[in-house]
């Protein structure tokens, strides 16, 4: 037999019933013929690789002793693989019909995009302003952060960190996806690289479509690939870590990809910024544990 058209990657931490979930939905409803199907499981302990092995013998799992982040599980299946296009999907992803195979489909109507991403809508079935996205350079984060995006969503300005302007019923470049629902040409992976360890999670899509852009290679938003999302299932076991995380990495992200492009004093309020968003972040989810 060849090489699958199509291989999922799927990182897991304690989301048994939502990775069962995810799964059966993506044989029965994906649209691929025989996808190659790799499960990362980052040290669960919940009965998760029990479950995959009695439910979806046909699946491989990557059984990690700890967690190890996204990043790092993701590029372990990334390397096991070996389909012509690579998909990155979250256990909380519910595949809608047909929804694979618009991705590939896609992807092999135009040979000039690197990473396409779907429509992940929650459980009501309204589109997630989070799955398209822009680079978070200073003024885009601003806009965001004081929430101008939401007292103005048509606006190109205010609305660019998450195109909350776009026509969620028409399929557009991007710069950034979420690595939710996203699909890659794995012959491009030698040049651009897999995800950037560094950034355990919450920035190593924005990191992976701005090397794929940078490299001249289209990022594009697929409106027909729809999933359903039940979004931060794992990382709400966690609120305190995974909000110090988010704005860490986002500090990180910003040193790596952004710094050098802007003046001493901006650089300075960025990381001001960045810390008084990180205190408040942890004051909040503090006070909801409470």
């Amino acid at each position: 037999m060849g090489s699958p058209v199509l291989s999922v990657i799927v990182v897991s931490y304690r989301s048994r019933e939502f990775l069962a979930g995810c799964l059966k939905s993506l044989f029965e409803r994906g649209g691929v013929a025989d996808p190659e199907v790799v499960v990362v499981d980052n040290g669960s302990g919940d009965g998760s690789v029990e479950m995959l092995r009695r439910r979806f013998p046909g699946v491989e799992v990557i059984e990690n002793p700890e967690n190890r982040g996204f990043a790092r599980a993701a590029n372990q299946g990334l390397r096991r693989t070996c389909g012509k296009y690579r998909m990155l999907l979250n256990p909380d992803m519910v595949v809608q019909e047909g929804a694979l195979a618009e991705l590939v489909g896609f992807m092999e109507a135009n040979p000039d995009c690197g990473v396409a991403g779907g429509n992940g809508l929650d459980s009501t079935g309204k589109p997630q302003p989070q799955f398209t996205r822009g680079i978070p350079t200073p003024l885009t984060a601003l806009y965001h952060f004081c929430g101008l995006d939401r007292l103005f969503p048509k606006s190109r300005r205010f609305g660019r960190y998450n195109r909350t302007y776009a026509d969620r019923d028409t399929s557009f470049d991007v710069e950034a996806l979420s690595g939710s629902c996203v699909v890659v040409r794995a012959e491009v992976l030698g040049r651009v690289g897999l995800l950037d360890e560094r950034f355990p999670m919450y920035a190593e899509d924005l990191d992976w479509c701005l090397r794929f852009a940078r490299a001249g290679w289209r990022v594009s938003y697929v409106h027909t690939a729809r999933f359903t999302h039940f979004h931060g299932q794992s990382s709400r076991k966690n609120l305190l870590w995974t909000r110090r995380q988010f704005y860490l990495t986002m500090r990180a992200f910003y040193k790596k990809n952004l710094r050098d492009s802007y003046p001493g004093m901006v650089n300075l309020l960025v990381d001001t910024g960045i810390l008084v968003a990180l205190g408040l972040g942890l004051f909040r989810a503090h006070l909801s544990r409470s």
